[in-house]
């Protein structure tokens, strides 16, 4: 997160990749309804939290998690599923689908995100890890309930999956609620204008 951009508002429709990086490089503040900015920039803990899953099967497929003042990675990896592809990738209960969106096509993309991390043959994948080794390492990086937690997406899909597949296996309590997620790409979209492409590789190239 851009430590500038925290308040003054920039006027931005639509502009490319270009435009973009150099809106993002301008250095005026931006706005956010919120109080959560001044804390961390104040030192208040804060982590980076992105998951990798499937929105149709609720399974994850790798759980990344860094602190933000430091950048230490605290978290990386890839998960442990004992189950076969057709349950990994498809679910066994209710999914959820993006608005819009087709089962076949939530389907395709819950396949590319699965192979994005496990390769095309996710039997030949080495050093993956289960959820207790994942509990192990979010309650020994020092996160608690109380911390900030940015994610990059424009819901708390990535926080709400992990929570649910820690507390399936026993483990509660250990990371922030929504109250204290700020969802990115809201914040982008709000000072930088709908029109805008959000991909991280155009705004962090």
């Amino acid at each position: 997160m851009p430590r500038a951009h925290l308040r003054g508002k920039p006027q931005v429709s639509r502009q490319g990749p270009d435009g973009l990086r150099a809106r993002l490089r301008d250095g005026k503040q931006w706005t956010y309804q919120s109080d959560d900015f001044e804390k961390v920039l104040a030192g208040k803990d804060a982590y980076l939290l992105d998951l990798e899953f499937s929105s149709i099967s609720r399974k994850v497929f790798e759980v990344g998690l860094c602190d933000y003042h430091s950048g230490e990675v605290l978290v990386d990896a890839r998960i442990d599923h004992d189950c076969p592809d057709v349950e990994l990738y498809e679910p066994s209960g209710p999914g959820k689908l993006k608005p819009g969106a087709t089962y076949s096509y939530q389907l395709q993309l819950s396949k590319q995100f699965g192979r994005r991390v496990y390769g095309k043959d996710r039997q030949k994948c080495t050093n993956l890890r289960d959820v207790h080794y994942v509990a192990t390492q979010i309650r020994e990086s020092g996160i608690t309930p109380d911390s900030i937690l940015f994610v990059w997406h424009t819901n708390y899909f990535d926080l709400t999956l992990l929570v649910e597949w820690l507390a399936e296996n026993g483990y509660h309590n250990l990371l922030p609620p929504r109250e204290n997620c700020i969802r990115m790409i809201n914040l982008y979209r709000e000072n930088l204008g709908k029109g805008c492409s959000l991909k991280l590789d155009l705004v962090f190239p």
